[in-house]
């Protein structure tokens, strides 16, 4: 019902106004769905490109983790592999003097002073199974750990001559590769243990660098979940139990929540260390230029939409402007003055229609003229026709009183011929009765044809035949009598000898249909069409015209629709069947 008022309070709108809110929903329409599709397709380009960087970054991140700790174990190879350590660690120090003890010390310290780099490495240790303990640098004292160095050792007898990484950066702030000395020769002789301590400062200054926003963050954590970077708010993450499993995979990006906001997860698990790097980034950070470019589309839309309200009030006024020119003419035709003009300015449809307008002026002025005139006529027509009132009624008392003239004489055939032509008359002339029932159609058909055998004697012969359920329909008068008249004069008549008649009437599912059969003369296809043509004769008073027949036709076809009508079906000197076709109930019954 809403719906239906703003409809019509939308249609009872000037034109002007209608056509301005068209172009205007029309422009917005446009321009939201432009702004805002690309808006959410930048936004997705851009969100899509930055979570890629993340990735990559991370591989990245991972990459160099893999390469500083690659180098700390090539260089703890180099050391367990050298052949002057093997030589120095499988000597028994009990068969060494002092002098050749202290020289095979430096020896070893050498070789550790060669690949020791104080940036990034607190101290290499060597634990010799035959007692020989070399520490780089010399001074190198870590009186707090040194119960520990048992179990560095012990670890690395584990991997058999693989590097072993320890995390300590959490107590120590040290990352420590253990790695077993086994004699080249068997590779089964374990010779010592080799200690490397690095500064854990040289994995996270590589995590400093990356270009993530203040509340983002990246992680480093290793194969058993503790954390390599320092302290950080996002540690108690694993303690979560579902992100442990998030993370447990090899590679993969996912929205956490945290505290309430949205963070985009990637990580990465290095093949190599089995170290996880994990960056996070919040999702706000991420769409952080999505909001650029959103504000560059609301102000541009709101610049186009404003020009669209200017360029549619212009466009309309242009539309609107010839029209309401108009109005002025119209308002003076409306208050009967026939004598203007409207203004004619161009081609389109308004100065087509404003030509139409003043030729339909012109006219109505001259018809106007010309019904006034009628109008006397028709006053004049009226008044003779009351005259020519007379003339029937007369003519009905005169056929009377010979009517009972007859039947005092005992004159019968008279009397029953009389009686015939009254009643033709009558439904001839009548206007007040326009529908009449089948039945009452075959009596007129029936005293027709009596009139015409007392004519013609037994030269005509005439049979009916039309279901008893079909005598109560109503149909118009007279669309059989012409047909009847018709098959008469112009097929039976004319024929030498003996004619025949059948009138015939049944029902077709929802139509009607009667047949006229004559033995007459026929007709030829040409004489059929035009006696069913709609232009028809010039002069309807001339013989075998067929004005009845035409008229007939045109009458059923006006009544029951286009689809009904007269069929005439003949060859010359064969006879002519004329079929006529309605509906079985009249459309005003319906």
């Amino acid at each position: 019902m809403a719906s239906k008022k703003l409809y019509q309070r939308f249609m009872d709108l000037k034109i002007q106004d209608k056509i301005f809110i068209c172009f205007v929903l029309i422009s917005m329409v446009s321009v939201l769905g432009i702004g805002i599709s690309s808006y959410y397709k930048s936004s997705d380009i851009l969100g899509d490109k930055t979570s890629r960087y993340n990735v990559e970054t991370v591989q990245q991140l991972s990459t160099g983790v893999d390469y500083t700790l690659q180098r700390i174990d090539e260089l703890s190879g180099i050391l367990a592999f050298d052949q002057r350590v093997q030589q120095v660690l499988n000597t028994e120090l009990d068969t060494m003097t002092e002098r050749e003890r202290i020289a095979a010390v430096n020896q070893i310290e050498s070789i550790m002073i060669t690949n020791y780099n104080s940036q990034i490495m607190r101290s290499i240790e060597i634990y010799g199974r035959n007692g020989l303990v070399v520490k780089v640098p010399s001074s190198f004292s870590d009186r707090e750990n040194e119960g520990k160095s048992q179990q560095y050792i012990e670890e690395a007898s584990i991997y058999r001559g693989k590097t072993k990484w320890i995390n300590n950066a959490c107590s120590e702030g040290l990352l420590r590769a253990v790695r077993e000395i086994n004699e080249l020769q068997t590779a089964t002789k374990p010779l010592g243990t080799v200690i490397i301590s690095l500064k854990y400062e040289t994995v996270t200054n590589l995590l400093r660098n990356v270009n993530f926003d203040r509340s983002g963050s990246v992680l480093l954590i290793d194969e058993k979940g503790r954390t390599v970077t320092p302290a950080n708010p996002f540690d108690r993450l694993f303690e979560d139990e579902e992100f442990q499993q998030f993370i447990a995979g090899q590679t993969a990006s996912f929205i956490q929540t945290i505290e309430g906001e949205d963070y985009l997860v990637s990580y990465l698990s290095s093949a190599y260390s089995g170290w996880t790097t994990i960056g996070i980034i919040s999702v706000d950070k991420l769409y952080e230029d999505n909001r650029t470019v959103r504000d560059w589309i609301i102000v541009v839309t709101l610049i186009i939409l404003l020009f669209a309200f200017v360029l549619a009030r212009v466009f309309a006024q242009t539309i609107t402007n010839p029209i309401k020119r108009m109005l002025n003419p119209m308002k003076k035709v409306q208050m009967g003055d026939m004598n203007v003009s409207f203004p004619v300015e161009s081609k389109d449809e308004i100065g087509i229609l404003s030509t139409g307008v003043n030729h339909m002026v012109s006219q109505i002025h001259t018809l106007v003229e010309d019904a006034y005139k009628g109008r006397i006529l028709l006053q004049q027509s009226e008044f003779k026709a009351l005259q020519a009132q007379i003339n029937p009624h007369f003519l009905y008392n005169t056929l009377e009183s010979i009517n009972w003239m007859a039947k005092m004489n005992g004159v019968d055939q008279i009397c029953r011929m009389v009686s015939a032509l009254g009643d033709l008359m009558r439904i001839s002339i009548s206007t007040d009765k326009e529908y009449i029932t089948i039945e009452e159609e075959m009596k007129y058909i029936g005293d027709y044809l009596y009139i015409q055998k007392s004519r013609f004697g037994e030269r005509i012969a005439a049979e009916i035949h039309i279901d008893d359920e079909l005598k109560s329909v109503v149909i118009p008068k007279l669309i059989l009598q012409p047909i009847v008249e018709n098959a008469l004069l112009h097929g039976v008549q004319v024929k030498k000898g003996k004619g025949n008649i059948d009138i015939r009437g049944r029902r077709l599912d929802e139509s009607i249909l009667f047949e006229v059969e004559d033995d007459g003369i026929g007709m030829t296809p040409k004489q059929i069409a035009k006696l069913l043509a709609d232009n028809g004769i010039e002069n309807p008073q001339a013989k075998g015209s067929g004005i009845g027949v035409r008229n007939v036709h045109q009458r059923i076809r006006f009544i029951y629709g286009m689809e009904y009508g007269v069929t005439i079906k003949s060859q010359p000197g064969e006879g002519t069947t004329v079929q006529i076709r309605i509906a079985a109930r009249l459309p005003m019954e319906e």
